[in-house]
């Protein structure tokens, strides 16, 4: 296939780029055929990605006889002489799979994500300086937890929550506005609430102690940068407030400014809840406005954003 051919010349390239004997031209000579080779390979992945998502299950087949198997031998180094860009290519090509191929697709390829995904965040292994590596894995973990939960053995997932939970910690410390990587943050909450948080999640029931990854979690929302992740993620908020798992009386003014973020957001444009999930947020507000006093409600509110007040306002109209 193309892309087994595109990742056999890179592999090449690679490998001429390490031999000591080859001179300094001879070796930049290799590096811009083997960046050509990346921008060749990212094409070539975002036109299978862009099939599979227009097929879903029915591209099963075809993910199985074309996709898999050149793809699967990268998902670690062991197979791609350390190519990041093509365990990079792999890893996104398998989340999609698992995200919209089916159920069977999902349970039959996580395992195979797992492992390149255990190794691309496994730092006492190696260090990871490619951040899109990270964000691809960690979305997969979101992927896998809610497609092929029965794939994710129990001491596989603990590790992997744990791995996550300390990416998402930033948000404790530092505000999205000053962070360096927010799509990878944001990847790692929705992960934890995939993994734990969330009724039917794999670990809901193995975490007995929820406190910390709901503090996490509560802090880093509204997702913003994949609309589809923050969809899933707003919706489950509700879940979460629906099932009491989330104290209004202790967490009203959080939930204010997230719903305030949320409905300002979708004021101006950017798709990151449904319809029915804003109608959600505001039956939360009014469950607020029921429990809290009126003077901690306009405290909070008054804290807001000018912008974000005004998106408040005009739902409740």
């Amino acid at each position: 296939s193309l892309i087994s051919a595109c990742l056999s010349r890179r592999s090449t390239l690679l490998l001429e780029m390490a031999d000591y004997s080859f001179d300094n031209d001879e070796i930049a000579r290799c590096e811009e055929r083997a960046n050509a080779e990346s921008e060749y390979l990212t094409h070539l992945v975002d036109s299978v990605g862009y099939q599979l998502k227009s097929l879903g299950e029915g591209f099963a087949p075809i993910f199985a006889e074309s996709v898999a198997g050149p793809l699967g031998q990268v998902l670690t180094t062991s197979g791609t002489n350390n190519d990041a860009r093509a365990r990079l290519s792999a890893i996104c090509l398998f989340d999609d799979c698992i995200e919209h191929c089916g159920s069977s697709a999902a349970s039959a390829y996580a395992p195979m994500l797992l492992k390149g995904i255990h190794e691309a965040l496994d730092d006492d292994k190696e260090k990871i300086s490619d951040v899109e590596l990270k964000q691809a894995a960690v979305y997969g973990i979101a992927q896998v937890a809610r497609h092929a939960p029965n794939a994710l053995p129990p001491a596989v997932g603990q590790d992997l929550l744990r791995k996550v939970y300390d990416m998402a910690k930033e948000v404790e410390t530092v505000s999205k506005g000053d962070m360096e990587h927010v799509a990878l943050v944001e990847n790692a909450l929705s992960s934890i609430a995939s993994l734990a948080l969330l009724r039917g999640s794999p670990l809901y029931d193995s975490v007995s102690d929820k406190r910390a990854l709901m503090n996490v979690f509560l802090l880093g929302l509204p997702i913003e940068e994949d609309f589809d992740e923050a969809k899933i993620c707003h919706d489950g908020l509700c879940d979460l407030v629906e099932s009491n798992m989330i104290n209004l009386q202790t967490e009203y003014s959080t939930l204010i400014r997230i719903i305030g973020n949320i409905l300002s957001l979708v004021s101006e444009g950017d798709n990151v809840a449904s319809t029915s999930t804003c109608s959600r947020l505001m039956g939360v507000i009014g469950k607020i406005q029921q429990t809290v006093d009126g003077n901690s409600i306009q405290a909070a509110f008054s804290m807001l954003e000018p912008e974000v007040q005004e998106a408040l306002v005009a739902a409740m109209q």
